[in-house]
């Protein structure tokens, strides 16, 4: 019998348990005026986002509709030149220039790396067939990474963005400058309808040596809007522990240990099958590039949690990426919803498991561990109904079991709003599969190690699900013993190195969206005004300002936290420069 362990996380609180069983579309809207104005020159009067499908506000505005924040259609200029910039700071590969609320903004963009995916990194959409096996058809993205996500900085300005070709030439660029300002490309639909202009505002520039405004050439038309900021009240909610940790150790695992070889190894390389659902793909405006990149960022982040570690050394690497493009194309993930928001966890852990075992078009070969994210909210059934205070379940010790009771035990699954607040949880339930106990836990007799009962659930490291401090973002010593001895004396398929072509050098999450906006994806709230320099925890405040600040974790790495500074592993600090230029 195997065990699997579900976190739940409420606001400021954990509650785990660990189970043991046997392993058996487009639409038109209208809606009220909002407090947005198009300020471009040459645009009809109204608003654009009144001309937009729900789903093209979600890929733009990352949002739903009565939530559409101030903004302005402004044309960006790109240019591709080696050289150096009238500041003779650096080189750069590539220049944009804007003008948005009252600012002329030029951004050098030098191009980023990361290996933990490349252009070769599979990403795959499903449609339901009969005819098919188990029902799907798999259908491969060509250049999914390589020519729709192209990842820039500009440190100087703290701006991260992607550009992306189109057709016909011009250029979209997807990204942030600072934290207070968000750009994104129009849906190419809305292109079509607004064309591309050379606006007077964009005088300013001329008197300017070799601006890219002083010729007339075309620009691409982009939304570019600041995030909602609403009044906050100074008051720290108290954070209080409302559950305890539940546990069962009746198992009886067997495995040949002769399978198993001690041999010298100084990094594992964990290769993660992404599996998002249905409603995953709807919250992210059905548009596969914005997916992708969000999918970058967030598993960027859940790699910085592990670079910590040595002896060995692990680095996440994404195996590929798996995309259902309509309900019933990845039933696995719908088969337990519980009505129009819920999904029971322990269930479609199971199902998963099963058909992972079964599917023959993805071997073990090609993936390590399978993670799945729903957008839906996890919940876990009780004898009142079906908790929604779960977030994550994984199998504890699944690294490498691909074939246990015909089923696959090497998978994870949690949920994530869109606001990269699953990144913690992912990291939490990865730990499990790799054989990390809950703090404050024994190990389970089929893993054997030294377990993690000498390290405190209340202290809050990543292996508890409580969100105090910055020991949220790392691993106590405790889980960092204990994966150490599972990593070198089971974790046999994750010794192989992957190979990588044209590395991408990370997107720092906390790049992509402000903080305001992740207290809005994950609690619909924004944050409290007295802790945006605070790296251990996000404190969030509903928009009216009549509640306390709660949290449910710490902002998204690369988060603003005053003074050029970013959030890293709970600190603010200098951007390093590793994090900027070095391949890992």
């Amino acid at each position: 019998m195997i065990s699997f362990c579900v976190c739940r996380e409420s606001i400021g609180v954990a509650v785990a348990f660990i189970w043991s069983f046997i392993c058996s579309a487009n639409d038109e809207y209208s809606h009220r005026a909002f407090h947005t104005s198009i300020k471009s020159s040459g645009f009809p009067k109204g608003r654009i986002h009144e001309h937009m499908t729900r789903d093209e506000i979600l890929s733009v505005f990352s949002t739903q509709p009565e939530s559409v924040p101030e903004y302005e259609i402004v044309p960006i200029f790109h240019k591709e030149n080696g050289g150096y910039h009238a500041r003779k700071v650096r080189s750069y590969s590539t220049q944009i220039q804007l003008r948005a609320f009252n600012q002329n903004i030029t951004l050098y963009l030098e191009p980023t790396d990361h290996v933990l995916l490349g252009e070769n990194t599979p990403v795959y959409t499903t449609h339901k067939d009969d005819s098919r096996p188990l029902g799907i058809k798999y259908t491969l993205l060509q250049d999914a990474w390589h020519d729709d996500i192209r990842t820039y900085q500009d440190p100087m300005n703290q701006a991260a963005v992607t550009l992306h070709r189109e057709p016909n030439g011009n250029f979209n660029v997807d990204g942030t400058i600072g934290d207070n300002m968000v750009i994104k490309s129009l849906p190419s639909r809305i292109q079509k309808v607004f064309p591309s202009h050379f606006p007077e505002s964009m005088s300013g520039f001329k008197n300017q040596p070799n601006s890219l405004f002083y010729n007339n050439e075309k620009a691409t038309q982009h939304v570019v809007y600041k995030p909602n900021i609403h009044p906050v009240i100074d008051i720290i909610g108290n954070i209080k522990k409302t559950g305890e940790a539940l546990w069962n150790n009746l198992f009886d695992f067997r495995r040949n240990s002769n399978r198993f070889k001690r041999t010298i190894f100084d990094t594992v390389y964990p290769q993660i099958l992404v599996i998002v659902d249905y409603e995953t793909y709807k919250a992210h405006g059905k548009n596969i590039k914005a997916l992708t990149k969000y999918m970058a960022a967030f598993w960027n982040g859940v790699d910085l949690r592990y670079r910590g570690m040595s002896d060995p050394k692990v680095r996440l690497n994404i195996a590929g990426l798996i995309i259902p493009k309509e309900e019933g194309a990845a039933p696995y993930m719908e088969k337990y919803r519980r009505g129009n928001k819920l999904i029971e966890d322990r269930k479609t852990l199971e199902a998963l498991g099963r058909y992972l075992y079964k599917e023959n078009r993805f071997s073990s070969d090609m993936f390590d561990i399978a993670v799945a994210i729903t957008n839906l909210n996890m919940c876990m059934i009780k004898s009142d109904g079906c908790d929604p205070s779960a977030r994550g379940l994984g199998y504890y010790g699944g690294a490498c079991k691909h074939n246990v009771h015909n089923a696959d035990l090497s998978t994870a699954f949690l949920e994530d709003s869109g606001g990269f607040n699953g990144i913690a949880t992912a990291a939490h339930e990865i730990g499990h599969v790799l054989g990390a106990p809950h703090d404050g836990e024994d190990s389970l007799s089929y893993i054997g190690g030294p377990g993690a009962k000498h390290c405190n659930w209340n202290d809050g490291y990543l292996m508890s699900s409580i969100r105090r401090n910055s020991r949220g973002l790392h691993w106590s010593s405790c889980s960092i013993e204990a994966m150490r001895h599972f990593l070198k004396k089971e974790a046999y398929c994750l010794r192989n190195k992957p190979v990588v072509l044209n590395p991408y050098k990370k997107i720092l999450p906390g790049k992509l969206i402000s903080r305001d906006e992740q207290c809005w994806r994950t609690l619909n709230m924004v944050e409290c005004s007295i802790t945006k320099n605070e790296c251990g925890a996000l404190w969030c405040v509903k928009p009216d300002g009549l509640s306390n600040c709660v949290s449910k974790g710490a902002p998204a790495e690369g988060s603003p936290c005053g003074n050029g500074n970013i959030c890293l592993d709970g600190y603010c600090v200098m951007e390093p420069k590793e994090l900027i230029s070095t391949n890992y």
